[in-house]
């Protein structure tokens, strides 16, 4: 065999909770004085691997590189299939003290309804179903997991409405997603899709199809995340007189398809999606959030900072961030305020500024304290921090409550 799978590669990488930015820097660490490309080119090269294999005829020193990096033979790095005791860790579910009860409940709800369980009135299915968009918005997921699992023995039993029914798997599908059930996630993301396709018009569809972008794009299936993404966006032309939320899912698609092709490395691709929805905020009317999606010219700002990040380009995430303003956001949208202190945190140890990297970190941690534990590029950035030195009292107790080890 001269190629290794690409997917194999991302999972040792997830194994160590690294992005593919951290593992650049590993493996420049690891090299010593042996010299690699620049960081952004060789970004671009782990991320081209992961997507097309690793050809080791060409490059059997990377083969030798990445093996010395993980602590394994060359030949490990050919597993395909990784049974219970070799599986790498971050592809379990997250460790929590929630996750795994919130998981088995929505489980429970997917295929079996109590015969005797009641049907809802309309007004309060509808309250409930708001209620659970501020708590995922606000990352309560204790509380929305308990909310959800209920939602979706409503949809089973009553007679809801197609638009609540595609918004109710939604929401189940991006909590199962932060969470790290993946599988389950693409499940409630295709119900979604075939409610909005059965029973919705154009708009209810643009909005399922947005989930299913973000579970490719969780799933590291980022071609077919900005496939999906675009596509639907170009089923949702906006005009000066289209409905703001249908301006806010066609620009909210926009900015995912943006995410997405940074992080297959395509800066121009990138840059030219965020530029196409810079374009839509101009006829925004301003900050949008409701359940179907979340978009306007402060939220475009925020992105700006997470294509950088993802780009692997430090400096560019810091100098959006300076322009960045989470105040001009929604009071609810506490997830999208930890999520750009997190990427601003990952910016600043590009930077090599390792302590204000870790200030940040406990900044968004305050913020929204559950978006932290369940995100990856939280957990591998401190799990960097703390091998890189002495850290602080404070991001050692993080590290506690975390969960994670240098």
């Amino acid at each position: 065999m001269t190629c290794i799978d690409g997917g194999v590669l991302r999972k040792w990488r997830r194994s160590r909770g690294w992005d593919v930015p951290a593992l650049a820097r590993e493996m420049r660490r690891t090299a010593g004085g042996d010299p690699l490309p620049f960081h952004d080119a060789l970004v671009r090269m782990i991320r081209r691997w992961e997507r097309e294999g690793l050809n080791t005829r060409r490059a059997e020193r990377y083969e030798l590189l990445y093996a010395a990096v993980f602590g394994v033979r060359p030949e490990d790095l050919r597993i395909v299939k990784f049974g219970a005791d070799k599986q790498p860790e971050q592809d379990r579910a997250v460790p929590s003290p929630h996750g795994p009860d919130m998981i088995t409940a929505i489980a429970g709800t997917l295929h079996t309804v109590p015969d005797d369980y009641p049907q809802r009135d309309r007004a309060a299915l509808k309250r409930d179903v708001l209620r659970a968009w501020e708590l995922r918005q606000s990352s309560q997921y204790v509380e929305l997991g308990s909310l959800i699992a209920g939602l979706l023995r409503d949809t089973a039993v009553s007679q809801v409405d197609p638009g609540i029914a595609v918004h109710i798997c939604n929401m189940a599908s991006s909590l199962l997603k932060s969470v790290g059930a993946h599988e389950m996630s693409a499940m409630l993301a295709d119900r979604a899709f075939r409610v909005a396709s059965q029973d919705g018009g154009g708009l209810l569809i643009g909005a399922a199809k947005l989930r299913i972008a973000n579970v490719y794009l969780a799933a590291g299936r980022h071609a077919e995340a900005v496939s999906v993404a675009a596509a639907a966006a170009d089923d949702l032309p906006p005009a000066r007189t289209s409905p703001p939320k249908e301006i806010a899912t066609f620009g909210a698609l926009l900015l995912t398809a943006a995410v997405a092709a940074a992080r297959t490395g395509d800066r121009a691709q990138a840059w030219e999606f965020l530029g196409h929805a810079r374009a839509a905020t101009a006829v925004s009317g301003g900050e949008h959030a409701d359940l179907y999606a979340v978009f306007g010219p402060a939220n475009l700002a925020v992105h700006g900072v997470q294509v950088a990040t993802e780009l692997g380009d430090g400096r560019e995430a810091l100098r959006r961030a300076e322009m960045a303003d989470p105040a001009r956001l929604p009071a609810v949208l506490l997830e999208r305020r930890s999520t750009l202190l997190i990427d601003i945190a990952r910016a600043q140890h590009m930077q090599r500024d390792s302590t204000g990297a870790g200030e940040t970190l406990l900044e968004a941690e305050r913020v929204a304290p559950l978006e932290v534990r369940y995100s990856s590029a939280a957990r591998g950035l401190l799990g960097d921090l703390l091998s890189g030195g002495r850290v602080s009292g404070e991001m050692r107790a993080l590290a506690e409550r975390l969960n994670v080890a240098a």
